[in-house]
């Protein structure tokens, strides 16, 4: 550039005076100005950059939320093992598994088995009114049972809504828990439908799958208020899987990825991927999950020191 070049030193191979070079800068800059005065004050509109948050290329940081309190925050696990006509076999896995990680993330974990439909809102009610949230960070509540479209079974077979449930901890009436996320993972059929393979060529082009009557609308699945996170195992109107041994597709792959450090929903996209690129042993059968939320910020668990879980049975 011209500016760049010291005075009376040759520029393209020819020398130009003190003042030709002063006014050939000045002509420069009025055409460069001209040039992109339009660009300027479009973008300046778009941007619309605000001084305190943003930096002067119009980049914002996201906040999150606060996780460096010395506790954590509760976190509930309802296990409903044994109904009067079945038996949820390989949901202790899930359980000792979700244990286990929550306590070396940090939560402070109360575990409660095969609780009636009664028993699990009267568990609701109990810890809405619990003082010490006002010391926590978070609030975390893992539900294993059956279920249908937006509702888990207690184990009286009888219905309760997942809406009704989440609704005890809404900064109304739960102030404790005001501004600070609610997570709430639900590991439970959402109908009896099945979610059926669909094969690809992964060099192709993205089939069309926007049919209508599968669309699942979200609003019906979390409370209006904010920060909150429900998890589900599986879209509504289907069936989620759960082996015998194992535990449930959607809860071990929860449970492998909060051992990464990465944000709530970052954990939760691999989540659906992991689970999704699993299959049926006859290959028919597939599952897919669906995070919903009002998280206003990001939620990162801070890792502990600690080597994680998965890691810890390992002995030399």
């Amino acid at each position: 550039m011209l500016s760049s070049e010291e005075e009376g030193t040759p520029v393209d191979g020819v020398f130009y005076s003190k003042v030709g070079l002063k006014y050939m800068v000045l002509e420069v800059l009025v055409l460069f100005s001209l040039k992109n005065f339009f660009f300027f004050q479009k973008w300046e509109v778009i941007l619309n950059l605000n001084q305190k948050t943003c930096s002067v290329i119009g980049l914002c940081t996201m906040k999150s939320y606060k996780m460096d309190g010395p506790h954590r925050g509760f976190c509930l696990i309802i296990n409903n093992v044994n109904f009067h006509s079945s038996q949820r076999k390989g949901s202790c896995k899930d359980a000792g598994k979700l244990l286990k990680v929550f306590t070396w993330l940090g939560l402070d974990v109360r575990t409660y088995t095969d609780l009636t439909s009664r028993e699990i809102i009267n568990l609701m009610e109990t810890w809405q009114r619990v003082p010490d949230h006002k010391d926590r960070n978070c609030f975390i509540c893992c539900i294993l049972s059956h279920g249908k479209s937006g509702a888990v079974y207690g184990t009286d077979d009888r219905l309760v809504s997942i809406r009704v449930l989440t609704s005890h901890f809404t900064a109304k009436r739960c102030p404790q828990l005001a501004a600070k996320p609610k997570l709430f993972f639900i590991q439970a059929c959402q109908g009896d439908k099945i979610q059926r393979p669909v094969y690809v060529d992964t060099d192709g082009p993205t089939p069309d799958l926007s049919s209508m009557q599968e669309r699942v609308f979200l609003s019906e699945s979390i409370p209006e208020e904010a920060d909150f996170l429900l998890g589900m195992a599986t879209v509504d109107g289907y069936v989620s899987f759960r082996h015998m041994e194992e535990g449930s597709w959607y809860m071990q792959a929860l449970c492998s990825n909060l051992q990464l450090g990465e944000d709530i929903l970052s954990i939760l996209t691999q989540v659906n991927e992991d689970v999704a690129r699993r299959d049926s042993p006859s290959g028919t059968k597939k599952q897919m999950p669906q995070p919903a939320y009002t998280l206003r910020r990001k939620f990162i668990f801070p890792i502990p020191m600690a080597p994680p879980p998965s890691e810890q049975h390992q002995c030399f």
